[in-house]
């Protein structure tokens, strides 16, 4: 996944592109930038466009489908749109998808991490507070075929 310091701009150019590799790097933006609401307000008044755009577009995917990153990021543009609770909600993913590392968004300023115990095969757990509302969290890192966490919001 990447973080994004282009403007919203050229994020949604990309996910009206009908371009599927544009599609879906744009998508992996706005999944990471959902913490950020201020990024993501701007793709709000777009969301039905940007919806229709990507709707007929064959993303491709070997074990995953990659369209599973275009309704993520749908997801988070809509919940931006209709919620203000703390984004730190947008943490647990449907369908088993676990890609924020606890690590980066401390390293952002998000998130506190209160422990870690990590084993000599990448798994392990940290438990994690929310830097905004104080929510928390335990994230369980595991390993497969590349390293992923799973956030359970405890409180």
């Amino acid at each position: 996944m990447n973080r994004s310091a282009r403007p919203a701009e050229m994020i949604l150019e990309d996910l009206l592109s009908q371009d599927p590799q544009r599609i879906w790097y744009a998508s992996c933006e706005v999944i990471h930038l959902g913490q950020e609401r201020t990024r993501i307000l701007p793709l709000v008044p777009h969301l039905a466009e940007i919806r229709q755009a990507a709707e007929h577009i064959v993303l491709g995917g070997g074990l995953a489908p990659n369209r599973r990153f275009v309704d993520l990021a749908l997801q988070t543009i809509q919940f931006h749109r209709d919620s203000e609770a703390c984004p730190c909600c947008l943490y647990p993913l449907p369908q088993g998808d676990c890609i924020f590392d606890p690590r980066e968004e401390a390293e952002r300023g998000r998130v506190r991490i209160l422990d870690c115990t990590v084993n000599e095969h990448y798994t392990g757990d940290y438990p994690v507070q929310c830097a905004r509302c104080g929510r928390l969290f335990q994230v369980t890192q595991e390993w497969g075929h590349f390293v992923w966490w799973r956030w359970t919001p405890l409180s």
